[in-house]
């Protein structure tokens, strides 16, 4: 299904049409709500909270920090045409005082270590790793959390 998510009217229409549909819902927005203002994500959570049958809601989870690095230099200029536009001083807080409760949420780094697969990083650091004798520590920046209704 393509939806404007922005256009509130039709994003309520097709919510409804789904949740008449099913009994139980995960709804995958990892990768959609950066793209969106804190208007359109909070109307959004508005609008998946509203029907018991969407049970579950995942998205990213992203540190305030790591805004720096997602929206500057070379990947502003990348991204011009599609910026990203969400980001909550607070994200666990933006969905709480919204009716969520964070259900789980998984980190990428921590993840990327427990399978063996380190997370892709620039030159300089790999090289900076092989040098001196630490080894990198998750510190939780990126992630990806399932939200449930609080009720």
């Amino acid at each position: 299904i393509s939806v404007d998510l922005t256009d509130r009217k039709i994003r309520q229409d097709v919510l409804a049409k789904i949740a008449a549909k099913t009994k139980k819902a995960l709804v995958i927005t990892e990768g959609v709500i950066l793209y969106l203002s804190e208007e359109h994500v909070g109307e959004l959570s508005s609008d998946l909270i509203s029907h018991p049958q969407f049970h579950y809601w995942m998205t990213e989870k992203i540190q305030p920090i790591m805004k720096k690095y997602m929206t500057s230099g070379r990947r502003e200029k990348e991204m011009r045409n599609a910026p990203l536009i969400f980001w909550p001083s607070d994200w666990t807080g933006f969905f709480t005082s919204r009716g969520w409760r964070e259900f789980e949420t998984q980190y990428a780094d921590e993840r990327s270590l427990q399978i063996g697969r380190p997370l892709p990083m620039p030159m300089w650091a790999k090289v900076i790793f092989k040098i001196l004798p630490i080894k990198p520590k998750p510190r939780r920046l990126l992630g990806y959390t399932l939200w449930t209704p609080k009720n």
